[in-house]
């Protein structure tokens, strides 16, 4: 197939072109709405905490794009996502392209040691393509994506399941410190991505203050709970996002450095959380994501490209229904 595009790094003029994309692919239900700002795009998309490829045809027209960037506590560790092509010019190998540019170009061009994405369980294209790349699955984020109006289709009446998938880049052995309940499944994962930790499962209790971050996006129903440091007063941590995120599909996210995590993680468990999955160099070191929802989640719709992506979701199912059964 003759290529008859050219993929470049952002520049401030393209922003709005980049607005007008998210609108073709997105209408205005997209949840983060600076997106529609081509002022507050220009600011974040600064090549370094925010890398995004441009894949334009011959004649300039923007045809697609893609963005690795900063979303999590690790500075090194990226996301790649936002990959949109417009309708109009899909299977001519654009989306291969600018992946090739985000998983293969970036990490060589600014300093990454992870990377990873959140692919769509409603179908399996985005996975296929990520294990294309040497990424894992890892964590189940159960019905975590609004159904927003992707390429002005009937919405689903479910959220959307995505399945998070990384790849490591650089790292070194690690002690890591995981609930019993979750060792084995933690080992398995670490096997699958090669990487070296040992795993500690002693339940000690915190000590002095936690240390943690609260992100609540209204309009898309979710609200995460960042613990860099688990404290003695975990509990009325956990008490007040618990209150503040009442309606809200909810995420609880530990640094499993510390010997405290895996008694941070129990009473996480008794308050009404399940297994997410394992967050490899999240804060630097892992962390361990538990999740909660306002209704009980749908097994029979999240599909899988591999087995790999298969086994997280019985994981979790397992522990769910372990939590149903209280």
């Amino acid at each position: 197939m003759t290529r008859d595009f050219n993929v470049s790094l952002f520049q401030p003029e393209d922003a709005p072109d980049v607005c007008a994309l998210y609108r073709e692919v997105y209408g205005e239900d997209f949840p983060l709405k600076y997106v529609y700002d081509p002022e507050a795009i220009v600011a974040q998309y600064d090549g370094i905490k925010h890398r995004t490829a441009m894949a334009r045809l011959e004649g300039g027209e923007l045809a697609g794009m893609v963005s690795m960037f900063r979303s999590a506590p690790n500075p090194l560790l990226y996301e790649v996502g936002q990959l949109m092509v417009r309708k109009t010019y899909r299977k001519r190998g654009i989306a291969e392209e600018l992946s090739k540019a985000t998983f293969n170009e970036f990490p060589t061009q600014v300093p990454v040691k992870g990377q990873f994405g959140e692919a769509l369980c409603n179908h399996t294209i985005s996975q296929k393509m990520a294990e294309g790349y040497g990424l894992v699955p890892t964590a189940l984020e159960l019905e975590w994506l609004p159904t927003i109006n992707f390429d002005n289709a009937e919405t689903l009446e479910r959220n959307i399941t995505l399945l998070m998938m990384f790849k490591t880049l650089e790292d070194e052995p690690r002690e890591i410190f995981v609930h019993p309940a979750y060792a084995e499944f933690v080992k398995s994962t670490c096997s699958a991505l090669a990487i070296d930790r040992r795993v500690q499962t002693a339940i000690t209790p915190g000590e002095g203050s936690t240390q943690s971050s609260t992100n609540i996006i209204g309009d898309a129903g979710i609200a995460t709970l960042t613990v860099s440091r688990v404290g003695a007063d975990l509990g009325e941590v956990l008490a007040r996002f618990e209150a503040e995120a009442a309606s809200y599909r909810r995420q609880v996210k530990v640094d499993v450095s510390q010997p405290g995590a895996p008694w941070a993680v129990d009473i996480i468990r008794e308050n009404g959380f399940f297994l997410g999955g394992y967050l490899p160099l999240w804060f630097e070191s892992d962390g361990i994501m538990m999740q909660k929802l306002p209704i009980p989640p749908d097994f029979s719709l999240p599909q899988f490209h591999s087995e790999n992506g298969a086994a997280v979701m019985r994981a979790v199912k397992a522990d769910f229904e372990r939590m149903e059964r209280g």
